[in-house]
């Protein structure tokens, strides 16, 4: 029979040599066979056919006594026939074709454990490699404690770089955590469960270590093993670490939101008598006749502005608009008194003026907020005791284009005025007028702010529907109204972000709550309104039908397209309508007129030079100003909300302790590698080659691990199956499937078996 050791085989004659013989049992190895050692001479004979035991001295089978410690040749298994006969029968080969082992790997001459090769040196790498892995996760726990609290964004809006990399690290970890757990894991349940069968140890704790690699592994050895241990209870909490890191790896980072806050300066511009003496607010000096060219145009373009800006929360200019009073009553006062202003848009009457105010503040970046208050004053409007003069009445028809000459009174003055130089020319189509206290003191006692001044309105577009149809066309008739004036004081908190400023509640001023009411802009500002107001939006025709219809309540008055026909005329305009709508349009040309520059220009912010040089007024430098226009100052609460990372400190714990059993089996693979001599047979297939009868393999072998017998057995077909397929009572085993003569048959569910 063919041996690739023979002497006509491959690697030629091997010389005769004395060695120790252990003859293997001629039966199943149902029963302890006790070895006789006997020294002999092998001769080249023998390696023809390594595995024919015909010449062996018979062993009887006997049993170990637990009792006497000792093997009992008395209970022989061989008392029982059927095994008996089994044994005697061994319809079976002991050659391997050869082609079945590599001869290349399987060794030729005794040798050392272990020694040292090409792939334990790669294996050693291996090693290093995964006691270095575990180290990474114990980093990405360390650089998300360190990241926790930081900004996520640097100064350039980009994610930081370690930020950027502890996420991406993050979001691998569900998925190699759970890998290199197992890997490692794995093999060091296998590493402890050799040193325990090296030492020696119970079959059944080394198979719950070797067959508890996985998580379902454990649970379903606890059933196999029909009861529950304590080593399996701990190898269950052993693999809970596996899913647990993975997912702490990934939950570990979150992102959160902190809320840095820090005070900032605002300067604005001052309104209503605020700063200065308000009945000689402003004369007609040169620096006023110099603004009146832009006032004009400024004034056409807040009230040309398009509805969304009207009814937004800032003008066309972006500085913020101030509501009136009345639109926070009915929000419950906090208790400080402010009251919130309701939801924009508002209404166009809804405003104060449609003008904002101008500010100076230092930029505001995304996500953060500023709010501050500013002290705002306006001049409200009640007008009332509307009086119809027919176009026959030439009193007040006089008046239209000759307003206020400093002797005007009230409704019931006596004093016509006949106008003087060309009529058409000063020709309106409406006018104001004041009466005049500081020129009238007898008629106001020594308190002339002892009642709210007075304001006449008059007009003649539209007046009234009774107009006769023969009268001049455009003269309907004079509508007069009188209304009383009052200066209101509030102060605005203002919220602002980084495009948008808004106030957000009112409430009436603590600083300028003592202030007469009655005190209003309007002497010789008065006078210079009353002259230059009914004309600001057509100076040069003195028609002034734009103003009409935004009093009679269009909205957006320089639009052609609005019908006519659906505005009432301005005798049907309720009061309240009326002095909303005639406040709105006064205010806002007041407030233009005052600081026309700071409105387009902004107000310089609080780090402009032109604080530190010493100056106070909201003028630009390059203007020559009038000495009382001081800049008001207030202070801003600055809140940035900052994108943060935050470390979820319970699967920062989670990770951590992951982390540290991950490394600590890592390190014991390590020193068990060390410390374990015998080769490494735990759990492969090839191990069921060791020593087996029914695998006929050449000598030595048994120094081989696993994996390189695997290598050297690739080729080897095996099968589960009858070894003893003719016999009544058949016996199955792990054997070698193409052996010459040899028959492994298959395995039926109806053929009893030992």
């Amino acid at each position: 029979m063919y041996s690739p050791y023979s002497s006509n085989g491959r690697y030629g004659r091997i010389h005769e040599q004395q060695d120790t013989a252990y003859p293997e049992s001629p039966g199943p190895a149902y029963g302890f066979q006790r070895p006789v050692e006997h020294t002999r001479t092998r001769t080249n004979s023998d390696f023809e056919n390594p595995f024919d035991n015909s010449n062996a001295t018979p062993i009887e089978l006997g049993s170990f006594s637990p009792e006497t410690s000792r093997f009992n040749p008395q209970s022989s298994l061989l008392k029982n026939p059927s095994i008996a006969e089994s044994a005697k029968s061994r319809p079976f080969s002991t050659s391997t074709k050869k082609s079945a082992v590599n001869p290349k790997v399987w060794p030729t001459k005794p040798r050392r454990l272990r020694p040292l090769s090409v792939g334990s040196v790669i294996l050693g790498i291996i090693d290093v490699i995964g006691a270095v892995a575990p180290v990474l996760f114990l980093a990405l726990a360390i650089v998300a404690k360190k990241l926790d609290g930081q900004p996520i964004l640097d100064e350039h809006g980009q994610m930081t770089t370690l930020g950027r990399r502890a996420i991406q690290a993050s979001t691998l970890g569900p998925t190699i955590f759970p890998i290199l757990f197992a890997a490692i894991a794995g093999t060091a349940l296998k590493m402890v469960a050799r040193l325990l069968a090296e030492r020696g140890a119970k079959l059944g704790v080394l198979e719950t270590l070797v067959t508890s690699r996985t998580l379902f592994g454990v649970v379903q050895n606890q059933f196999l093993m029909n009861h529950v241990t304590l080593i399996g209870c701990l190898l269950l909490v052993l693999w809970a670490f596996s899913p647990l890191g993975g997912q702490a790896s990934l939950r570990i980072l979150a992102f959160d939101y902190r809320l840095d806050n820090s005070t900032t300066p605002v300067v604005y511009m001052p309104t209503g008598p605020q700063g200065w003496p308000a009945e000689n607010f402003t004369k007609l000096d040169v620096t006023t006749e110099n603004i009146m060219p832009i006032t004009y145009p400024l004034y056409g373009s807040t009230m040309a502005a398009p509805m969304k800006i009207k009814t937004s929360s800032q003008d066309e200019w972006f500085n913020v608009k101030i509501p009136r009073q009345e639109v926070v009553m009915n929000s419950t006062a906090d208790s400080q008194g402010w009251r919130n202003v309701p939801s924009y848009p508002l209404a166009v009457q809804d405003y104060a003026t449609l003008s904002g105010i101008p500010m100076g503040r230092f930029p505001l970046g995304q996500n953060t907020t500023s709010v501050f208050s500013i002290e705002y004053s306006y001049t409200d409007l009640n007008c009332t005791n509307r009086t119809f003069f027919p176009p026959g009445d030439q009193r007040w028809a006089d008046m239209v284009g000759f307003p206020y000459d400093n002797s005007f009174v009230g409704l019931n003055a006596s004093t016509v005025f006949q106008g003087s130089g060309n009529a058409e020319l000063n020709r309106t189509s409406f006018w104001v007028t004041f009466d005049s206290r500081q020129f009238d003191k007898k008629d106001f006692g020594k308190n002339i702010f002892a009642t709210p001044r007075t304001l006449i309105f008059g007009s003649e577009i539209a007046a009234h529907a009774d107009t006769p149809n023969e009268m001049e066309e455009g003269y309907d008739g004079v509508v007069v109204r009188n209304c009383t004036m009052q200066q209101v004081y509030l102060e605005a908190m203002v919220n602002c972000t980084a495009d948008n400023c808004a106030v957000r509640a009112m409430r009436p001023s603590l600083q300028f709550a003592k202030e007469d009411p009655n005190v209003v802009l309007y002497h010789f500002f008065g006078y210079f309104f009353s002259t230059m107001f009914p004309s600001v939006l057509n100076p040069l025709s003195q028609v002034n039908a734009t103003q009409d219809l935004f009093l009679r309540g269009a909205d957006m008055p320089f639009n052609t397209q609005e019908s006519l026909e659906s505005l009432p005329l301005m005798w049907s305009v309720d009061d309240e309508t009326f002095s909303k709508r005639l406040g709105v349009s006064i205010n806002t040309y007041a407030q233009i007129r005052t600081s026309p520059y700071p409105l387009i220009q902004g107000v310089p912010p609080p780090n402009d030079q032109q604080w530190a040089n010493g100056s106070s007024s909201i003028w630009p430098s390059s203007v020559s100003e009038d000495p009382g226009r001081p800049a008001r100052w207030t202070t801003a609460n600055t809140t940035t909300t900052v994108a943060i990372f935050a470390c979820q400190p319970a699967w920062f714990g989670v990770l951590l302790v992951s982390s540290l059993v991950l490394l600590s089996l890592s390190v014991a693979n390590a020193l068990l590698k060390l410390t374990i001599t015998a080769p490494d047979v735990m759990g492969y297939v090839s191990s069921l080659t060791y020593d087996n009868p029914f695998v006929p393999l050449p000598p030595g072998g048994s120094v081989l691990d696993a994996p390189e017998r695997s290598r050297a057995l690739y080729d080897l077909r095996v099968r589960i199956g009858d070894v003893q397929p003719e016999s009544e009572v058949g016996r199955i085993a792990f054997a070698a499937a193409d052996n010459e003569g040899g028959v492994v048959g298959k395995l039926r569910r109806e053929r009893l078996y030992y």
